[in-house]
């Protein structure tokens, strides 16, 4: 789910909420449920991002794949900004070691960039990006 629509404190509010329900059933805190948010919206971001920044027809193959700022995605994306940019971090430090080995993304320059990895390029269709793999 991705709240973007131009108003930023509606959109704040209102997603707030929405992940107070989601992470908040039975009234147990739930830091799970909350990485999972943060992935899925995250990654359907990044994966939007360099589908249209580094897959697109006219792509010069001989020009290097664009990377993003964490920040910038993080700003992006109204869930998201309903968490701080640390705990952002934390959440996908925890999902690329989860998936070891077969990380959908890796972080550069100390964290302070991003970008998807052919592994994470290959799931973008479950956040409902569809790309062409070349």
């Amino acid at each position: 789910m991705t709240c973007n629509n131009g108003h930023h404190e509606t959109d704040l509010f209102l997603c707030g909420q929405f992940i107070n329900v989601q992470c908040m059933s039975s009234s147990v805190y739930d830091p799970g449920r909350e990485d999972t948010i943060i992935v899925e919206n995250f990654m359907e971001e990044l994966c939007r991002r360099d589908n249209e920044d580094n897959r697109g027809e006219n792509r010069d193959p001989n020009r290097p794949l664009k990377i993003f700022t964490v920040e910038e995605i993080w700003l992006a994306v109204a869930v998201l900004r309903t968490f701080s940019l640390q705990r952002v971090k934390v959440a996908l430090r925890a999902h690329m070691q989860e998936n070891r080995d077969n990380e959908p993304l890796e972080f550069l320059d100390n964290e302070v960039n991003v970008q998807i990895t052919d592994v994470g390029r290959a799931h973008c269709h479950e956040y409902g990006i569809h790309v062409h793999l070349e």
